[in-house]
């Protein structure tokens, strides 16, 4: 896993502290070939809103002609959009 995936599973984790929280990934279908890299961190449900939430993670990886790339600077306080 890159450092870059690193940090920003443990930002979800640290936003969604206190939940138990797993890693999944697929080996079927288009997605291993367009985002080979993509994975989900699926969040338990939690006591404000008490439900399952699943963040993806790897989709900046995805390459064609019209793509865009957005950097992230990730610290400890926030994640923020670098032009």
């Amino acid at each position: 896993m890159s450092f870059a995936k690193e940090q920003i599973i443990e930002h979800y984790r640290h936003f969604f502290s206190g939940r138990e929280s797993n890693i999944m990934t697929w080996n079927l279908g288009p997605i291993v070939e367009v985002v080979p890299n993509f994975e989900v961190v699926r969040f338990s449900p939690g006591p404000k809103i008490g439900l399952w939430v699943y963040c993806s993670v790897g989709a900046l990886t995805i390459k064609h002609e019209d793509s865009e790339l957005a950097y992230w600077e990730i610290n400890r306080k926030s994640l923020v959009k670098v032009a």
